[in-house]
């Protein structure tokens, strides 16, 4: 296993580790109309590199510095709201979520990447129940996740969030960082999106914990954590390992089937994995000298929508 964060760029174009993506850096100085311009035609190289190691390796990990560089100011306006909201959000109230000091938002939506115009991502409306309360609903394929229902229950995110542009762009750009090959042919075009604002609090000795604490597969066919804020925490590496290994505690993990060790650290350094192939884990966070600290991500999970007309009906008959 090799600690991507030691492997280092050796000229342009060039990886010390072709296995591994940590590429050259973004050119500094684009405008606005040359990222827009790479966002609607040939991807951006950071991207197009991103998305190649993700089908090879199954799992990439870039840096936020040049995250940044083909995101609008939108973006990062909706970063900044993303922190205060994971700061304040609410608990966890599923078994364990307490203890862990688990903050969570969760809502869903739709893309659909052959929009003709307009955003490709719509957010499903959350549900109200008898009180009055909204509240969003996570399934899991059974036996994904052994501590939880298949169908747990969350707070939907704040309307200011849900529908702010940089969303749309945070969506687009884990879309373009997804390589096709993840998707059956019938069911590129409508895709289900699983938003996660998560946010683990650490205080005195007691840490924030991930969910699950072990090695473990989603159920989506691919997941990123984006960073979005990181304060007065020490541990919380992202560990990816190989799939067999799902379910099991990172001390029943051989070292040979590490296959990264990855902590995020900085505002948009992002990690995406494929669930097909890898496992992986979160490490718990623990507040620097005993006070309080926190790490908050986005999660953004992609699954196919299969549609089925009336001729694929009828050939069922």
């Amino acid at each position: 296993m090799k600690d991507l964060s030691s492997v280092r760029i050796d000229g342009p174009n060039k990886l010390k580790d072709s296995g591994r993506l940590y590429k050259d850096p973004i050119a500094s100085g684009l405008d606005t109309e040359q990222i827009e311009q790479a966002l609607r035609g040939r991807p951006h190289p950071t991207i197009e590199q991103y998305r190649d190691a993700l089908e090879r390796d199954g799992f990439a990990y870039e840096r936020g510095q040049n995250i940044q560089s083909v995101l609008s100011a939108s973006a990062l306006d909706w970063i900044k709201m993303a922190r205060e909201a994971g700061r304040c959000a609410p608990l966890d109230q599923n078994r364990g979520g307490r203890e862990a000091g688990r903050h969570r938002y969760y809502s869903a939506g739709v893309y659909v990447n052959h929009a003709a115009a307009g955003t490709r991502f719509v957010p499903c409306p959350p549900f109200v129940d008898a009180s009055g309360e909204l509240f969003t609903t996570f399934l899991q394929p059974p036996g994904t996740n052994r501590d939880y229902d298949t169908e747990r229950r969350f707070d939907p995110f704040p309307e200011t969030l849900i529908r702010h542009d940089g969303l749309q762009q945070l969506v687009d750009l884990c879309f373009q960082i997804t390589p096709s090959s993840l998707f059956p042919n019938e069911a590129r075009d409508w895709l289900r999106v699983g938003l996660h604002l998560v946010c683990l609090h650490a205080e005195g000795v007691r840490p924030g914990m991930s969910s699950p604490n072990r090695a473990h597969v989603d159920g989506e066919l691919c997941t990123s954590i984006v960073m979005v804020e990181r304060v007065n925490v020490i541990g919380g590496a992202s560990l990816v390992v190989e799939r067999e290994f799902a379910d099991a505690h990172p001390n029943e993990i051989p070292s040979e089937s590490r296959l990264a060790d990855i902590t995020l650290e900085a505002t948009l350094d992002i990690l995406t994995v494929d669930d097909r192939r890898v496992a992986h884990y979160v490490f718990p966070v623990f507040a620097g000298k005993n006070t309080i600290g926190h790490r908050t991500v986005l999660l953004v999970d992609f699954t196919p929508l299969i549609t089925v007309d009336s001729e694929q009906l009828l050939a069922r008959e």
